[in-house]
């Protein structure tokens, strides 16, 4: 804008939008002016869109070098894709496509391994254990640590006690197998003020986590061994 004013200086030019466009070395114009004599000095012209304005339409488009460039950009990120999915560009949608039912058939498969986790982990926890099952775990995510307590509580109707350390952080679980005596919630809560642990629940199962403290597991086992 400011160049353009200096083109239309002493004039009384009430335009707020006013500027020069500069072409290249083709043209050096205010805009809304004619530049090249012909389309065909700008080689190509691609419009990438429009927009209606309260004055008509703006239309958005590339041409010549830039259009090129941003061309050459583009291909270049088609060709690394291309050959990340191994096939033709025409196809990297498809290849897309592959990818995703694979990785959903990989989760099926995963859901699959571990359940069957599930059930041999549980055979083992139980010949150990009467009332209550009480384990700690290293190698498992929160979803998968409330699954295996529920697991446990639904076929073999175990009361559970299940901590997991994340991180730096630990995930308690525990669920109660219809035994009236033991009410998840109340058993929750002890630990939860004890070692500031976020989350709750009901009677049949309560959970939740915080920060993870050195010599926790131990403190849990020997609390529910009193």
């Amino acid at each position: 804008p400011s160049e353009a004013k200096k083109h239309v200086s002493g004039k009384d030019v009430n335009r707020d939008d006013l500027r020069v466009v500069r072409i290249g070395t083709l043209d050096y114009n205010l805009c809304g002016c004619m530049h090249v004599p012909s389309l065909r000095y700008l080689q190509m012209l691609y419009i990438s869109g429009f927009e209606k304005t309260t004055k008509g339409y703006k239309i958005r488009y590339i041409v010549g070098d830039q259009l090129l460039d941003c061309t050459s950009k583009r291909y270049k990120v088609l060709d690394e894709v291309s050959q990340t999915l191994a096939v033709p560009h025409l196809y990297a949608v498809t290849g897309v496509h592959r990818v995703i039912n694979e990785n959903r058939q990989l989760n099926r498969d995963v859901l699959v391994w571990k359940q069957k986790y599930y059930e041999m982990l549980a055979k083992e926890l139980i010949k150990d254990h009467s009332d209550v099952v009480v384990h700690c775990f290293d190698d498992i995510d929160a979803r998968s640590l409330s699954m295996m307590a529920q697991y446990v509580v639904k076929n073999y109707h175990k009361n559970v006690v299940f901590a997991a350390k994340i991180y730096d952080n630990v995930h308690i679980v525990v669920a109660s197998g219809d035994t009236a005596s033991f009410d998840a919630k109340e058993v929750f809560a002890q630990f939860a003020e004890q070692y500031h642990l976020k989350g709750g629940g009901n009677r049949a199962m309560a959970q939740g986590g915080g920060i993870y403290k050195e010599g926790m597991f131990e403190e849990i086992h020997q609390k529910l061994a009193s």
